[in-house]
């Protein structure tokens, strides 16, 4: 072989021992943050993205985000300053779980991603309490800061959770409930009325409002007790110092406004002086105000103690400040979550955000230390905004109020909630239950506070032709009742029930009606009713002035009606009617509600909304006395009535079927 073969084959020799080497060091070099890229791969779907990728498991889809399914995310609990520490709890072992906090009072959480790699491109979490609807983002696989949440209900409050990569695939949710504590109490209560000798004395303290300009208007509210009544040039103050509105705060009062009086203007239900200081007074901290151009509530909270400040906050719809019709307003602010909410009548109004540059100027809040005002606000370094009209129920909180507080609960020890009576539940006005069974008396007492007694007509006790024989006698206290005690029983000719004073004669001349309803307002009727025949003329179970509950001879169903003029000289009838037909010798519980912020008449069988709603109720007042059994023009029921309740305003659905159960 030549010299010039040989070295040919010596360089090749050479070449492939290099190669070789080469290929061990990539092969035996360990993986570092300085090896080659991995594989990304735009491919749609995991398995495409992998093929392309050489089946490499760890091919990545899309933006460089892992195939792998993302973990459900981590919620952890987190202090806050004074904020509770909402400790997780499983609902199935209530018992081990300790309750923190309470409804809206709002405690710190944070989100994260669980130990290991699948997570670390989550860039999102969508949060909320029963469902997420607030989003968060971070930086990718990154925790959140802490994020302040109100709980929104009693008891168990479920805050759930997902996570979301840079893709946009979602992780599956994660429920994290937590059980609060009782509902903290209100920090000053002004019934404003006579019950009870109320007055003007804040129920929580024991100490009465400074008044100018307020008066006292009997049955404004209730019949029997008198209402305060604001003149347009008054006010009522109280400083109530633990009410902080530089946290969350909430306010709830019952108003009406003066008929024939709201023109043009704003005028002022409630509000907070910013300073007990006159010189540092320039302005509402908050205000509950009456807009007379578009007829309208609203609620704002002010951003800070200046005499022209920005205030933010919700409205209700034009037209619905009703002059003459009592309303519940409710106003909200959480600090924590920077919101804004109104509640009308039960309902919620709206929830808002303020601006960004209310959030920037309110800062960490201002607190307010002059006295809570009701009847006039405070704006520009003046007075104005004088109401006129009727407020009664107002109360204050340092917290945020929430449905259950608004609407009420039963209690529910399995999901930790108590029993409470919400706000909008009305007084109970009457009550007859007819205790004593069988007796040779004339009336029956009324347990609600105004002890009003309901007496037998005809008087068996003033008849001096009385035959002393029961079962011939119109209307008799009987035994025969729903619960075995006591009811009334009546002829179906011309014995019933009424609140009317006879003054102890036979003659009826003497007679001086009791009413018990305001019959122009809200009003809920309930009682236990038995037929003995069924008849094609209608047999009433209680009745004042436009409000019937009774048998409909027409169709032979139960039905309540409210009947009003119709502009014409006549009346047309507003009614609610039963599903089904009623029948003979069956204990039934009914309830009528006359709901007047809604114009609606609805029915109650045994508990149960019927379908027939009637619409476009107006009510009218009343001075004739509540009837059972009977109207002033006779329509008189044969059979057993028992248990009567009335109240003034609507009892809801959840009330009514407790009245039906007896809890």
């Amino acid at each position: 072989m030549s010299n010039f073969g040989r070295n040919i084959r010596a360089n090749i020799v050479l070449v492939f021992t290099v190669l070789a080497s080469l290929l061990v060091v990539a092969v035996s070099a360990p993986a570092s943050a300085s090896a080659a890229p991995r594989c990304v791969s735009e491919q749609p779907d995991a398995r495409a993205a992998a093929k392309s990728c050489g089946g490499r498991a760890e091919a990545l889809a899309g933006r460089g985000v892992g195939t792998r399914a993302l973990p459900a995310p981590v919620v952890t609990s987190t202090a806050s300053g004074s904020a509770p520490v909402y400790t997780g709890c499983d609902p199935g072992n209530i018992g081990a779980c300790t309750a923190q906090g309470g409804p809206g009072v709002a405690g710190g959480f944070k989100f994260s991603e669980p130990a290991g790699p699948a997570g670390r491109h989550v860039v999102k979490y969508v949060y909320g309490w029963d469902a997420p609807s607030a989003s968060v983002t971070v930086p990718a696989g990154a925790a959140t800061p802490t994020i302040m949440l109100t709980p929104p209900h009693y008891g168990i409050n479920k805050l759930t959770v997902y996570s979301v990569d840079r893709t946009g695939r979602s992780s599956p949710t994660t429920v994290y409930n937590i059980l609060v504590g009782a509902p903290s109490a209100q920090l000053a209560h002004w019934p404003l009325d006579s019950i009870n000798s109320h007055g003007f004395t804040d129920q929580v303290s024991g100490s009465p409002l400074t008044t100018s300009g307020v008066t006292w208007t009997a049955d404004a509210r209730y019949i029997g007790a008198q209402a305060a009544t604001f003149t347009g040039s008054g006010e009522a103050s109280q400083p109530v110092p633990a009410l902080d509105t530089s946290g969350s705060f909430s306010i709830a009062v019952w108003v009406r406004m003066a008929p024939a009086w709201c023109t043009s203007g704003n005028y002022t239900v409630m509000s907070m002086d910013a300073s007990d200081v006159a010189a540092s007074n320039h302005v509402s901290a908050f205000t509950l105000n009456l807009d007379c151009q578009h007829m309208l509530w609203g609620f704002q909270v002010a951003d800070r103690n200046i005499p022209t400040p920005a205030y933010f906050g919700v409205s209700t719809a034009s037209g619905t400040a009703v002059p003459g019709r009592w309303t519940l307003l409710v106003g909200a602010y959480d600090e924590a979550q920077n919101q804004i909410s109104m509640w009308m009548d039960g309902s919620l109004v709206g929830t808002t955000t303020p601006s960004a540059a209310w959030v920037s100027s309110h800062g960490a809040g201002w607190r307010a230390t002059g006295p809570v005002v009701l009847g006039r606000n405070r704006w520009n370094d003046g007075d104005g905004g004088r109401f006129h009209g009727e407020i009664a129920d107002a109360r204050v909180w340092n917290r945020v109020l929430v449905s259950d507080d608004i609407n009420g609960t039963d209690a529910n020890p399995a999901a930790g909630v108590p029993a409470q009576a919400g706000l909008t539940r009305p007084l109970e006005v009457g009550s007859w239950r007819f205790p004593d069974g069988e007796c040779y008396c004339d009336n029956t007492p009324d347990g609600s506070v105004f002890s009003r007694r309901a007496t037998l007509v005809p008087n068996w006790t003033l008849d001096p032709a009385w035959s002393g024989d029961p079962l011939t006698t119109p209307a008799w206290f009987t035994d025969d009742s729903h619960d075995g005690n006591g009811g009334v029983q009546l002829d179906g000719v011309s014995g019933y029930v009424s609140t009317r004073d006879d003054k102890g004669t036979w003659d009826t001349a003497d007679d001086v009606e009791r009413p018990v309803l305001r019959t122009d307002q809200s009003v809920t009727v309930t009682a236990w009713a038995k037929l003995d025949t069924i008849t094609n003329v209608d047999q009433i179970v209680v009745n004042q002035g436009p409000f019937h509950l009774y048998f409909r001879g027409s169709d032979h169903k139960w039905g309540v009606t409210v009947r009003q003029p119709n502009g014409s000289g006549g009346y047309v009838n507003i009614e609610a009617t039963s599903n089904v037909v009623a029948t003979t010798g069956q204990w039934v519980h009914l309830t009528g509600v006359f709901d007047a912020a809604m114009g609606d008449v609805r029915l109650y069988v045994n508990g149960v909304r019927q379908n027939t709603i009637g619409h476009g109720a107006v009510g009218n007042e009343s001075t004739t006395s509540l009837m059972i059994g009977n109207q002033p023009d006779p329509h008189p029921l044969g059979g057993a009535i028992d248990d009567v309740h009335v109240y003034q305003g609507v009892l809801n659905d959840r009330e009514i079927a407790d009245t039906y159960s007896g809890t």
